[in-house]
């Protein structure tokens, strides 16, 4: 879920593209500080499960130094199979390339495919909390979701990660995550069986599981259990440990003596479900009473709906650093592109 050196014939090219972004060099003359082409290799799980495929598509950029121009997008696969895409933009076919001293707002011509959205070479600007040092632009394809009350994926992606990542996205260090759960329990209720219950449900119909129950880990998730107290909220998330750079490696969710009557138990489950959405870095809530991670009460759910399995997909699929608040939501009523 990262990006690769790009390849011998672009490393010329890549010099050129480390000037153009110096904020040092003078601004005046564009062909000094323009590139005809950006291309690397994007390491990731998402595929054509999860709407990325294969294919070359027209865009137009402009920049605030008045220029404008078309740009062909170009998606391949790369070697081995599976591992992820080559991402090439193209600026040579017409007009003029763009000056990467400025930033440049590219739009699809077919707004049902992919958004819009605005992008700053890397090395133009101080870098962000998160190291941003992707040589190209990346593409986010517009994609349909089940919920009434969002419009397309990203919308709810970006409704789901505002808080505390403010739309930057963060990873773990690896997959699955690991959870030290321990032993809890109120009475009849075994909180640590709920818990592990929740990985499962989660870990279900993935490829690689996002969760392991790991008793000795120096970093994931921990359960923190009160049984004295009666927290209200009865459950909750907290980030208490990060990294060199501010991401997260440790989350603990914290209960208490709440669900204690044997019909508490399902409660239980929801709740360890809804927390460990939170875990996924997804740390918002949703406004769809449907989702685990509903805002405006305790979850109704015990299981993720598809949309919200979509966004933490996604989430760590994207490379990192990467901003969403610069891509535009779906500029049509309801996103219906496939799949």
């Amino acid at each position: 879920m990262n990006w690769k050196n790009l390849a011998v014939p672009f490393l010329a090219a890549g010099l050129t593209l480390l000037a153009g972004c110096s904020p040092e060099e003078d601004p005046v003359n564009p062909e000094v500080h323009s590139i005809p082409s950006l291309a690397a290799d994007w390491i990731t799980d998402l595929g054509p499960a999860q709407g990325v495929h294969e294919g070359r598509w027209e865009w137009t950029w402009n920049s605030p130094d008045s220029l404008s121009g078309q740009v062909f997008l170009e998606i391949s696969a790369i070697s081995p199979p599976n591992q992820g895409w080559k991402v090439v933009w193209d600026f040579q076919d017409k007009g003029t390339a763009p000056n990467l001293n400025y930033p440049i707002y590219l739009e699809p011509r077919d707004l049902s495919v992919w958004h819009a959205f605005h992008w700053t070479c890397p090395f133009a600007k101080p870098q962000g909390p998160i190291p941003m040092a992707l040589p190209v632009p990346v593409p986010m394809r517009c994609l349909p979701v089940q919920s009434p009350d969002y419009g397309c994926l990203l919308e709810l992606l970006q409704d789901l990660t505002t808080p505390y990542f403010d739309q930057i996205v963060t990873h773990w260090p690896s997959f699955p995550v690991p959870v030290r759960i321990g032993a809890a329990s109120n009475g009849p209720v075994d909180l640590a069986e709920c818990l592990t219950e929740a990985l499962t449900i989660w870990n279900d119909d993935e490829a690689i599981p996002w969760f392991k129950a790991e008793q000795d880990a120096s970093w994931g998730v921990q359960l923190i259990h009160f049984p004295e107290r009666n927290l209200n909220p009865s459950m909750a998330a907290k980030i208490t440990r990060l990294d060199s750079i501010g991401r997260p490696m440790r989350v603990q969710i914290l209960t208490g003596n709440n669900f204690h009557d044997p019909g508490d138990r399902p409660y239980a489950v929801r709740g360890f479900v809804h927390e460990l959405g939170h875990a996924l870095f997804l740390w918002g809530h949703s406004q769809d009473m449907f989702h685990c991670l509903w805002r405006r009460g305790p979850p109704l759910v015990s299981v993720p709906s598809q949309d919200e399995r979509k966004a933490a997909r996604w989430w760590h699929g994207l490379p990192e650093g990467l901003d969403l608040s610069n891509y535009q939501v779906c500029q049509i009523t309801r996103c219906v592109n496939a799949p």
